[in-house]
């Protein structure tokens, strides 16, 4: 009997240090709720907040993007927001669609545009998101 279980523990043990990898598992991206202020990861999954698509029309003039923006604004704090880019989409019919909640998947981006800081803050009384380089945060919505 002490045989067997010598014989038993040696091929438990060779069986385990064989090399064979574990199975890896695709990450994939969680919904993030509703949007705080906070950090938001490179790919954003259904970001949800208050859109402010009257100012449209207004951030064009200060954003040099193709397309449409607007500001996402936080639920609980309405002092937070987050510029929003729709790329097929343009300011003037962005600017007529009815504000509620709504929620948001896309890329997130960053951008140079101390103009647009001071244009949001003193036009809106709104702080946008931006990235410790000073950046703005800009989410690239993806079309469905």
């Amino acid at each position: 009997m002490t045989n067997f279980c010598l014989i038993l523990a040696l091929s438990l043990v060779s069986l385990g240090c064989q090399n064979t990898s574990a199975p890896t598992i695709a990450a994939n991206p969680t919904p993030l709720g509703v949007f705080t202020g906070q950090s938001l990861p490179t790919e954003v999954l259904e970001l949800e907040g208050i859109p402010l698509f009257s100012a449209s029309e207004q951030l064009a003039k200060n954003v040099d993007y193709s397309g449409a923006t607007y500001l996402l604004l936080a639920p609980q704090d309405p002092s937070k927001a987050l510029l929003i880019l729709e790329p097929n989409s343009e300011p003037s019919e962005l600017a007529k669609r009815p504000s509620g909640p709504v929620k948001v998947t896309g890329s997130k981006e960053l951008k140079k545009a101390d103009g647009l800081l001071k244009h949001v803050k003193d036009t809106y009384q709104l702080d946008l998101q931006i990235a410790p380089s000073g950046e703005v945060v800009v989410l690239r919505v993806k079309e469905q």
